[in-house]
């Protein structure tokens, strides 16, 4: 009898610690910082078991775009050629610590930089336009999420140089 009761308390210990070793993402959410352009996306990993200490998760994103524009003294960008608009790919990973099974995170991606793209004599680059789509985020033992809302853009106008 004390054997049959040692067991069922093993096994009664045992099954919560079953249910908390199913990592999912709770939720992943987007948000574009409109003083730089950048992507920030937040994010919370639940499932993780007791005994993990950290987590590593990757963020991928399957389209980012900017457009950079020349823009006159007066304000006005006076060629239509004065634009670049510039797109990519990106794949960030970062390691996040564990906390009762739990973590939360923020990946934070500047925009695609305009490369080559530079404006005559007497023009400022500026950003104008950034765009992020197609994103998802997985943790290391396989489990994912569509981030929302995709697609994320803004219509900004950032000094560049």
């Amino acid at each position: 009898m004390g054997l049959v009761l040692l067991v069922s308390l093993a096994m009664a210990i045992g099954v919560p610690r079953s249910w908390a070793d199913s990592p999912h993402f709770l939720y992943a959410d987007a948000t574009i910082l409109t003083n730089t352009g950048s992507l920030m996306v937040v994010f919370k990993e639940s499932g993780l078991g007791l005994t993990a200490l950290d987590e590593v998760v990757t963020l991928h994103v399957g389209f980012a775009a900017t457009e950079y524009q020349c823009f006159n003294g007066g304000g006005k960008h006076p060629s239509a050629n004065n634009k670049e608009t510039v797109g990519t790919s990106l794949s960030l990973t970062q390691r996040f610590p564990v906390s009762n099974g739990e973590t939360t995170g923020r990946f934070v991606s500047a925009p695609v930089p305009p490369g080559a793209f530079s404006c005559p004599n007497g023009q400022d680059l500026y950003l104008v336009n950034v765009t992020y789509a197609r994103m998802a985020i997985m943790g290391s033992a396989g489990d994912s999420l569509p981030v929302r809302p995709d697609p994320v853009s803004a219509s900004l106008k950032i000094l560049v140089s």
